[in-house]
């Protein structure tokens, strides 16, 4: 079963009267309104994942100014972002139906991601994140929800290594390509076209660095401080998924055991 929480709604209400409020009524607003729809999910958003200290927090909560979201709640009102959420979850089912549970949240969070799968331990349901407040319009919001929809095939895990990661989010873009095969493989990997056709063509480069192991997650998949481009590992990891699909489907990746071996029996492969 799979349920869609609409937090933003309460978000935006408390916006309504947010300028006659003074910081004490703001935080304390924010806390019992919203913060306390699901305790266990903002400790873990705001103070885990964001690393806030509460003093942190308080302070953002106080700045926060309605202004600010005045376009977002437009967008939210002539384009609900729960349909096309809904509809995207239906495509992802016909690929591969999560069997648990799953609960997607729809927030507003201080620029957070635009998508999380996580799994909190107070919680028996895996969670897909979604903060809108990034959004400047929902073009992307589908293939982000079939991202982490496609996170959803593999146990949750709070540290990976390097080939755990492109394992992964190999994984991810590939069922988000399985869901959309027609959209562009630049669009599905969230890079421009250029960025792409720079990527692949030093794919071996970075296939070498692989395997020598000199170069990090963080480099490989934000930004790059070895002079290759930010995010290269996004196509990367979506070539080698695709590639082990091809050959030997889906089921063949998810229950890949030694995900070291593999990676780099890929990268040394011409």
């Amino acid at each position: 079963m799979i349920n869609i929480r609409s937090f933003y709604t309460v978000f935006f209400g408390l916006l309504r009267d947010w300028e006659q409020l003074s910081n004490e009524d703001k935080q304390n607003l924010f806390y019992n309104k919203y913060f306390n729809l699901d305790p266990a999910f903002f400790n873990y958003i705001f103070f885990n994942y964001m690393n806030f200290s509460e003093e942190t927090l308080n302070i953002r909560i106080s700045e926060i100014k309605k202004s600010d979201y005045l376009n977002l709640i437009s967008l939210c009102k002539n384009n609900h972002p729960e349909n096309i959420i809904q509809d995207t979850l239906q495509k992802c089912v016909k690929v591969f139906k999560y069997e648990k549970n799953l609960d997607i949240y729809l927030y507003i969070g201080f620029f957070c991601p635009e998508g999380l799968n996580i799994k909190i331990k107070e919680k028996s349901n895996r969670i897909i994140a979604i903060g809108l407040e990034r959004f400047k319009d929902f073009s992307s919001l589908e293939i982000i929800t079939a991202h982490e929809y496609g996170h959803s095939l593999l146990e949750p895990k709070e540290e990976l290594n390097i080939f755990e990661k492109i394992h992964r989010e190999g994984i991810a873009f590939l069922f988000t390509h399985l869901v959309f095969p027609k959209l562009p493989i630049h669009k599905i990997i969230f890079l421009e076209q250029n960025q792409l056709s720079e990527i692949q063509d030093i794919l071996p480069e970075i296939k070498n660095e692989i395997i020598k192991s000199e170069i990090s997650v963080d480099q490989l998949f934000r930004i790059n401080k070895k002079g290759l481009p930010d995010r290269s590992g996004n196509p990367l990891a979506f070539y080698y998924a695709y590639e082990l699909y091809q050959k030997h489907g889906l089921n063949y990746l998810i229950s890949t055991k030694d995900i070291e071996q593999s990676v780099i029996n890929w990268c040394r492969k011409k």
